[in-house]
């Protein structure tokens, strides 16, 4: 009980720093404040489109409900998505306690771990972020297959095996993250609970586990096909939602593999550092042999290390296999969309290895004597102090969108996405001066944007420098020629400075290439090219 409240406290103080955050200009208002989809609310009909391939994303049906039913119940209150994403991870880290003590007996340990997860900085992003629901959803629900699994394990019976099929499938409906988890439970098998190669000898932190029933090998290993089979579907279907995104072709596969490798040492690096933490790295455009081959030598040395003592210390080899195994959806190797290099929220669950990793090792070095465990008791304390600071730190750079990003812009400044959403960020708040220099920024370090020219469009606009905008809404046009929004805002510019020929020459490419949600412009333009006419 005592654990439990800590644990509660813990990530109550860590993130009570939300309750003052708003919806972000990234992925929250094309998501949830400006999706119709949700905001239709809960019925048969919307329930549909939530199974439906034609999301506004990847396919994550379950994430979908919940965010319906958040609208439901709270409308567009930033405070009911934030509050919620707190609690389900709060349940995550008290769940993985439970798994934990149930797979070694070892509460204070398991605790420990638990704590790590609940306080992490590197957290943030998954927990902060109203639309990273997908994230703490799906680990809830994963850590609860996790959980099932333990039960199963120590008496397996169909009903149990059935449940941890049924929470893997809810936890994939909610984000498809977790189709590695038939690869993490075999890791469990092996340690802690020893069904598959136990160790000859898993150490002092390990001791006091029950027995568990005899079961074979190729029985262990059979178990895991169904749950792969459905990892198997849960891919498939993700890839064809994402079937009208265009992969990022531009990042050839010997950069996206050189990556990968840097990235998982930059994971640890983080996780051990966790400073200058953003909202978005940029994915790089080249990167220094040093750099990778130093890379390889340190995963490699884990590994190796990690191999040869898996006899003694099999929680190391079973940590770091976690650790690589979460984080392998995650690396980069196909990418869609505005990929980045990395992401905080990427390390969510992998990391989860590493702290079992630094946990039992902690607990193995320290002797067995009152006085010494009562100072690593106290240094353990200290550590977790300092990550709680370090989190609510992190919490407040999401309290609105200039704030995530002029953070990021100070991390990576040489990022024109995140410039140009600092840029957009400031307009909304009426900062028409400080948004054209962030634009301009962004329209320097990638002069082929079409959004970002006619962003900067827009703001000159509202600053009355009329020439420099029709400049910039021409050369997103050159740059994208249907680019709805600039084709209407250079042809209601022209129209204004009284030069309506032109104009209508604009005016006609947009009724061409308009959506359905343009229609009151459409409704607009067709009065006044009748009006040009007669």
């Amino acid at each position: 009980m005592v654990a439990v409240t800590l644990i509660i406290l813990a990530s109550v103080v860590s993130y009570a720093g939300v309750v003052d955050n708003a919806f972000v200009l990234f992925d929250d208002d094309e998501i949830i404040v400006r999706n119709p989809d949700l905001h239709r609310g809960l019925s048969l009909d919307s329930m549909a489109r939530a199974f439906s391939l034609s999301t506004v994303t990847y396919w994550h049906p379950l994430t979908w409900l919940s965010l319906m039913l958040d609208h439901e119940l709270f409308g567009l209150n930033p405070l009911a998505y934030h509050v919620e994403n707190v609690v389900l991870h709060t349940l995550s880290a008290l769940v993985l306690f439970a798994a934990l003590t149930q797979l070694t007996r070892r509460i204070e340990l398991s605790a420990l771990v638990a704590l790590l997860f609940a306080v992490h900085p590197l957290n943030v992003e998954s927990v902060a972020w109203a639309v990273e629901r997908k994230t703490v959803l799906s680990t809830l629900l994963g850590l609860l297959a996790v959980w099932a699994y333990v039960h199963y394990a120590r008496g397996p019976t169909l009903v149990r095996y059935l449940t941890v099929f049924v929470l893997m499938a809810l936890s994939l409906l909610a984000k498809p993250g977790l189709v590695v988890l038939p690869a993490l439970l075999l890791l469990l098998d092996y340690w802690p609970l020893g069904r598959l190669a136990p160790p000859v000898n898993d150490g002092p932190p390990s001791t006091g586990r029950a027995p568990l029933p005899q079961a074979s090998r190729t029985r262990v290993m059979l178990e895991k096909v169904p749950l792969l089979v459905l990892a198997v579907g849960v891919i498939a279907i993700t890839l064809y939602s994402l079937h009208s995104e265009r992969p990022d072709s531009a990042v050839g596969l010997a950069l996206r593999i050189e990556n990968a490798v840097v990235s998982v040492v930059a994971y640890l690096y983080t996780a051990f550092h966790p400073r200058d933490l953003a909202v978005f790295y940029p994915f790089p455009t080249a990167i220094e042999g040093w750099k990778v081959a130093g890379a390889a030598v340190a995963a490699g040395s884990i590994t190796a290390t990690a191999w040869w003592t898996r006899h003694r210390r099999p929680y190391l080899l079973v940590g770091w296999c976690w650790f690589l195994i979460a984080l392998f959806p995650y690396l980069g190797l196909v990418q869609v969309r505005l990929w980045p290099a990395m992401a905080d929220r990427f390390a969510y669950v992998p990391l989860i290895g590493i702290y079992i990793m630094l946990v039992w090792g902690f607990a193995e070095l320290v002797p067995r004597r009152h006085r010494v465990q009562v100072v690593a008791a106290l240094a353990a304390a200290l550590v977790l102090v300092l990550l709680i600071s370090a989190t609510k730190h992190q919490v407040s750079h999401w309290r609105d969108s200039i704030r995530l990003f002029s953070r990021a812009v100070a991390v990576s400044p040489r990022s024109p996405e995140m410039h140009y959403n600092l840029g957009t960020a400031l307009a909304s708040e009426g900062r028409f001066r400080d948004a054209a220099a962030a634009l301009e920024r962004a329209r320097d370090l990638n002069p082929q944007k079409s959004e970002v020219r006619s962003q900067l469009g827009n703001v000159y606009t509202m600053l009355g420098r009329h020439r420099q905008a029709i400049d910039q809404y021409q050369a997103a046009i050159r740059l994208d020629p249907g680019n709805t929004e600039a084709l209407y805002n250079l042809a209601t510019r022209l129209d204004a400075l009284g030069r309506p020929a032109e104009a209508a020459v604009f005016y006609r490419r947009f009724i061409d290439v308009a959506p359905p949600e343009y229609q009151a412009q459409r409704a607009f333009v067709l009065q006044r090219l009748s009006r040009s006419s007669r």
